[in-house]
């Protein structure tokens, strides 16, 4: 199983160079982040991301795939 160290080192080599984590926590057998791009052209897209805590499989998703989304937010926000 992963580490939240490793996941964000995950999160990090996938994002272009100078990309900033804003938020974290974790959900089941993923760990969630806010990850800034600084890629003008992509940055307006959404920043979430999820590292599989068994895989390490790196994925872009949206909060509202989950039911406490706003649960999910405000974390990432703390």
């Amino acid at each position: 199983m992963l580490t939240l160290q490793e996941a964000r080192n995950i999160v990090l080599a996938k994002l272009p160079p100078g990309s900033k984590i804003k938020g974290e926590t974790e959900e089941g057998i993923f760990y969630l982040f806010l990850a800034i791009n600084p890629d003008p052209l992509e940055g307006n897209l959404d920043p979430f991301y999820s590292v599989n805590k068994n895989t390490g499989e790196f994925i872009d998703f949206s909060p509202s795939d989950y039911s406490n989304s706003l649960d999910i937010l405000n974390r990432l926000k703390a």
